[in-house]
């Protein structure tokens, strides 16, 4: 599913998504596929820059506490220094612009482990990864399908010319197989 409208306004602090319109089913895979119209041009909450706009809206709750910081500082000036508030918001700053980062890489290649039905991830599987995207954007893949059909091909070890029959029905123009294999076209 591909939240249409993840702005910050839209985000939990946990990093979950809470407003669920405009929102659809990405059937045919495309990394621009955007359901909010009035972003269309722009693209900035399509499926390809959801991760990119999460980060966005992390920044801006970032941004919040350091408000509240600054705030409660001047307040409680007595029990708070400026370097306090200075070291509390590098450290809000470091989470935000570093951790989340690290922690969206980790999540990142956990999924491509699953979907892909290895045990691990390396810069070979990374390279295999975004072959595999540009296959399915070149073919328009049906998303979900296709990563089905992948787990049919692990479970009967099929190979070669076996394992492409598997994946082709996935694939709205399975001629990019063939393309992509010295077939023509």
């Amino acid at each position: 599913m591909i939240q249409g409208n993840m702005n910050s306004d839209n985000t939990h602090i946990a990093g979950l998504t809470l407003d669920y319109g405009p929102f659809a089913w990405m059937e045919r895979f495309n990394p621009d596929f955007q359901p909010f119209t009035a972003d269309s041009a722009a693209g900035n909450f399509s499926f390809g820059h959801q991760p990119a706009a999460m980060q966005v809206s992390l920044e801006t709750l970032g941004e919040s506490i350091g408000c509240l910081v600054r705030a409660a500082c001047q307040e409680q000036s007595d029990r708070y220094s400026t370097v306090d508030m200075i070291n509390y918001l590098d450290e809000v700053n470091m989470i935000v612009q570093h951790e989340v980062l690290q922690e969206y890489a980790h999540a990142f290649e956990g999924m491509a482990q699953k979907k892909l039905g290895i045990a691990y991830f390396d810069d070979e599987v990374f390279q295999l990864w975004q072959e595999l995207e540009a296959l399915m954007h070149e073919s328009g893949a049906d998303y979900t399908m296709l990563f089905r059909s992948l787990s049919e091909v692990v479970s009967t070890s099929a190979q070669g010319e076996e394992a492409v029959n598997v994946i082709r029905p996935t694939l709205y123009d399975a001629r990019v197989l063939l393309q992509r294999r010295g077939g023509g076209g």
